[in-house]
């Protein structure tokens, strides 16, 4: 199956979806102060389904910015 963007961003909801509790929903739209609806997955997590969206679907990281997302332990590079 060919994949274009529209459903390479729809696998990436798929995923945040699932992985969403309310419990961290809550947690943040009460730190925002109700500003922004929150999915309920923290940044640690999204990191994870990202890394592995990445790698399901054979995505390159070509981007600066992209790799630091990959590897933020080379932030200080």
């Amino acid at each position: 199956m060919a994949l274009n963007n529209k459903t390479l961003i729809e696998l990436h909801q798929e995923a945040l979806q699932a992985a969403a509790t309310e419990k961290a929903k809550q947690w943040w739209e009460k730190y925002m102060k109700g500003v922004i609806p929150f999915r309920g997955v923290g940044i640690p997590v999204n990191r994870e389904l990202l890394a592995q969206w990445r790698i399901d679907n054979a995505l390159k990281v070509n981007f600066p910015k992209l790799r630091l997302m990959a590897d933020p332990c080379r932030w200080g590079d």
